[in-house]
């Protein structure tokens, strides 16, 4: 049923391309449970953080066409966790090179950083893994910042989740430091509505990066604590 349901899509998307019309795909989130969690002591502490974690799904679409990109969070995302400087909203306009990407703290303030749009480079790793029933390459991004995607060939749309674009295929995972994006739904649209984000603080990326410090340092200290 997958390898048919492949076959049509594939069919679909071709003529997608060639008459300009959109995609548009659903991401679900899957927090890690990073090792530090097992090294508390209170199994019922453990239990409630791995429960907590395993209860938090946030949901994302990612929306392309004509030269518009939006990856944004949808309302009925269960938040359970608070992660540094949550990603709501990436908006780029490729037919100027510009983007708007709208954060969150832990405490619901709203941020934003505009720009160019970048160029993202990616190194293929050559590893192969089958995900959401797809053949997948691994591709790292070259900067530094754990972020790693693994894309599908089968799906000729260069994009993934979080504003990253440049690989030979869509994503079908999104792997950042503390959760994974997997590819849920993928359907074509045409008209679809592509909204800047305004709410927020424009700030800098360098000052996006000092607070996501910030408070990934307080969350360490803050399970250090409990660990201890």
């Amino acid at each position: 049923m997958r390898y048919l349901s492949f076959i049509l899509f594939l069919l679909s998307s071709i003529s997608a391309f060639s008459q300009s019309k959109g995609i548009k795909c659903i991401y679900i989130s899957k927090m890690k449970v990073l090792e530090g969690v097992y090294k508390i002591e209170n199994k019922t502490i453990v239990d409630q953080v791995v429960n907590d974690l395993k209860g938090d799904r946030r949901v994302y679409s990612l929306s392309v066409e004509n030269g518009y990109y939006e990856f944004k969070r949808m309302p009925e995302s269960i938040q359970r966790v608070g992660i540094p400087m949550e990603h709501l909203d990436y908006y780029a306009n490729f037919n100027d090179s510009t983007f708007a990407n709208q954060f969150a703290n832990k405490s619901g303030q709203k941020y934003i950083i505009k720009g160019k749009a970048k160029n993202f480079k990616w190194v293929i790793t050559g590893k192969t893994q089958v995900i959401e029933g797809y053949v997948c390459m691994e591709a790292v991004l070259e900067n530094g910042k754990n972020v790693t995607a693994w894309f599908t060939t089968d799906i000729p749309f260069g994009y993934a989740p979080l504003g990253y674009y440049g690989l030979p295929g869509l994503a079908v995972k999104l792997s950042v430091p503390y959760y994974d994006l997997y590819l849920k739904e993928i359907h074509e649209e045409s008209g679809m509505t592509f909204t800047e984000p305004t709410e927020g603080k424009i700030v800098t990326e360098e000052e996006v990066n000092k607070k996501y410090n910030i408070e990934q340092k307080a969350l360490e200290k803050r399970a250090d604590k409990i660990i201890k």
